[in-house]
């Protein structure tokens, strides 16, 4: 288990104080209406014949939160527990994206500790697409959302960590403008090493 990341030096319990400490700072951090049809879309766009929008989480999500986290996460740790508390905490701004009625990812954002200027950066606790859909737009998609949102609440930087061996995360938040910060050895709880991303918003 790692010393340094979320579950280590810092831990969950303490990460989560911090951030209910810093405050969500987002409109409706876990809105209460459910994502029906009529509900305004954050963003749209059509992959291979089938639209994909992208919507407020709500309440209910709490479900295929986990059950995602689970499965595209474990590698690294027991995230679906993690990723739900911070959702259900109300100290995070959540988004779905949905081909027509099926959920096909998500993305967490939450306000970020980093010195002086902590309370204007955002940092992005997860972004997590079926892997089904990978390929098709569904990322970069849930990712202009959350760069929207940052925009909206007047965030100066956004920042990211992502394993040092998941290259098409790395890709991905590269073409969206993301630099490498730094190296942060055994951060996540199985040992890995992450690599620290930054854009200025």
């Amino acid at each position: 288990m790692g010393t340094s990341g979320r579950y280590g030096k810092y831990g969950e319990t303490k990460r989560l104080s911090r951030l209910r400490k810093a405050g969500p700072g987002f409109q409706k951090a876990v809105p209460e209406t459910s994502h029906s049809m009529t509900h305004t879309h954050l963003g749209s766009t059509r992959f291979y014949g089938t639209n994909i929008n992208i919507v407020p989480a709500d309440l209910k999500d709490s479900v295929y939160i986990r059950s995602l986290s689970k499965r595209v996460f474990s590698i690294y740790g027991h995230y679906d527990d993690t990723l739900t508390n911070w959702f259900l905490s109300g100290t995070s701004f959540t988004i779905l994206a949905l081909s027509g009625k099926k959920n096909v990812g998500f993305a967490m954002l939450g306000r970020s500790y980093l010195g002086h200027s902590a309370s204007r950066v955002c940092e992005l606790l997860a972004l997590a697409v079926e892997p089904e859909m990978h390929g098709r737009g569904v990322g970069g998609l849930l990712l202009k959302a959350i760069e929207n949102e940052c925009r909206k609440n007047q965030a100066d930087s956004l920042v990211l960590h992502t394993s040092v061996d998941n290259l098409p995360a790395q890709r991905l938040f590269r073409k969206f403008g993301f630099s490498a910060l730094e190296t942060k050895l055994a951060f996540y709880p199985e040992g890995q090493d992450a690599v620290m991303m930054s854009k200025d918003i």
